[in-house]
């Protein structure tokens, strides 16, 4: 299911783990990092691959909102919508994004460059309003920051 490229990539994260189930966060981060996604085929691929029962692939996948089932983006914008942040103006961001991009909570844009979601705390309140693009930690933004961040993701 997975071109060759990615297999040999997963079999060497699967050499440096003793067991199979300790390989299975990166080998999902492998996955959705090449394909945007973690449909059911590479849900189970992953578990014929690792010799896991494909509920606990699924559970796993599923229990993290880090992964997605459904079309990603290139990059995952995920904005603060949780109090302290949105005190400060997460709500302005999220406008902005609308606006400037297209975007809706859970909206691809065009070129797929882009999955926009919001979410619950980061654990940046003190850097509010504050949002995630992939795993990069971004604070203090204003619309005009938040283009300048944009910019540098291809």
């Amino acid at each position: 299911m997975f071109r060759k490229n990615l297999q040999d990539t997963i079999k060497e994260v699967l050499n440096q783990y003793a067991n199979p189930h300790e390989a299975l966060l990166p080998v999902l981060q492998l996955v959705q990092q090449e394909s945007g996604e973690l449909n059911q085929k590479a849900l189970l691929a992953i578990s014929e691959m690792l010799d896991i029962p494909a509920a606990r692939v699924k559970g796993v996948a599923s229990f993290y909102t880090s992964f997605e089932n459904k079309q990603s983006g290139k990059h995952v914008i995920k904005v603060c919508t949780n109090l302290s942040c949105m005190v400060s103006g997460s709500d302005e961001i999220v406008d902005f994004l609308k606006e400037q991009y297209g975007l809706v909570p859970g909206s691809l844009t065009e070129d797929k460059r882009f999955l926009f979601l919001t979410t619950e705390c980061i654990g940046a309140c003190c850097g509010a309003p504050a949002m995630l693009v992939d795993n990069n930690l971004y604070e203090n933004l204003t619309k005009d920051r938040l283009v300048d961040i944009l910019k540098g993701f291809q």
